[in-house]
């Protein structure tokens, strides 16, 4: 989507371009590393999109144009990931625009979290992923690992990211901490979460919110399988997908860790989500106990 969204704006300043922009002219090139001054990239991929930022880019667009071109585009990527006062913002930007040579393209993977007035006011455009399958398939055809390959296709959809991931030192350390939080919940979840805590998901020793999301994303995986009862390889997880302890509680525990990522990217607080997420896993011990499973 951000791939089409760069070569829409391109191709409305291109000086070579027909239909479609040429994408090798300078002019092409400043607008897909975000240095054409008349195009502005706002990011919201690991973070919530403030309403100051929506408001600074009202006052930029109402000065005159710099290119020669005269085109004005904004492109928000993760535009649900906006607050709701900045969404109330861009929904005013969007109804009051400065001039006809004005225009707005909204990236998002969750348009359901839009204000229903700001999508009345777009044109959309669907874009079909690809599914968990064919990515799994082309990963293990890149020479990843069915393990690797089945964990990260559950929510990486483009094999050639699964790849650069899994060579990195975070998804080892993840990997790692998520081995001995399973380890230690297989006693008692209150453990793991002291672990969790341990291993700096707070406020003084944070791994920071890519580690947590990553660890957050591979929980909601491995608790979907103790639910299908899926099993990839012959490998350690195998071991605690089977445990009766784990299917008890695998549906709370999917619940903590989706609504942990979630949050994660809207509350800049992480202090407080991480002492919330901890505290609903110690909690799931109670559920634990009363289906008869105290490890």
């Amino acid at each position: 989507m951000k791939e089409a969204a760069i070569l829409l704006a391109q191709s409305m300043v291109c000086p070579n371009g027909d239909l479609f922009a040429c994408e090798t002219c300078d002019v092409c090139r400043r607008v897909a590393h975000h240095q054409y001054t008349d195009i502005i990239y706002i990011d919201g991929t690991d973070r919530t999109i403030k309403k100051e930022e929506i408001l600074q880019l009202q006052r930029k667009f109402m000065q005159t144009a710099l290119e020669r071109y005269n085109k004005k585009v904004y492109i928000i990527e993760h535009a649900d990931r906006a607050t709701p006062e900045a969404l109330n913002s861009l929904l005013k930007f969007l109804e009051e625009p400065s001039g006809e040579d004005t225009t707005a393209i909204l990236i998002s993977e969750n348009s359901d979290r839009l204000l229903p007035t700001i999508l009345s006011r777009c044109q959309i455009l669907s874009f079909a992923s690809s599914t968990q399958q064919s990515v799994y398939h082309r990963a293990i055809d890149m020479g990843i690992t069915p393990y690797d390959s089945h964990i990260c296709s559950s929510f990486i959809k483009d094999e050639f990211q699964i790849a650069a991931l899994v060579d990195s030192e975070n998804y080892i350390q993840v990997m790692d901490s998520f081995h001995q939080f399973l380890t230690q919940a297989s006693n008692n979840f209150y453990f793991a979460a002291l672990y969790m805590q341990k291993e700096g998901f707070n406020s003084k020793n944070s791994k920071g919110k890519e580690f947590i999301a990553l660890f957050c994303d591979i929980a909601q995986v491995f608790f979907k399988d103790v639910i299908a009862q899926n099993m990839v390889g012959d490998i350690w997880w195998n071991d605690f997908i089977m445990s009766r302890r784990f299917s008890a509680v695998a549906s709370s525990a999917m619940r903590v860790f989706a609504e942990g990522k979630d949050k994660l990217v809207r509350n800049p607080n992480l202090s407080l989500l991480m002492d919330e997420m901890i505290f609903e896993l110690a909690n799931i011990e109670t559920i634990a106990k009363k289906e008869g499973y105290r490890g």
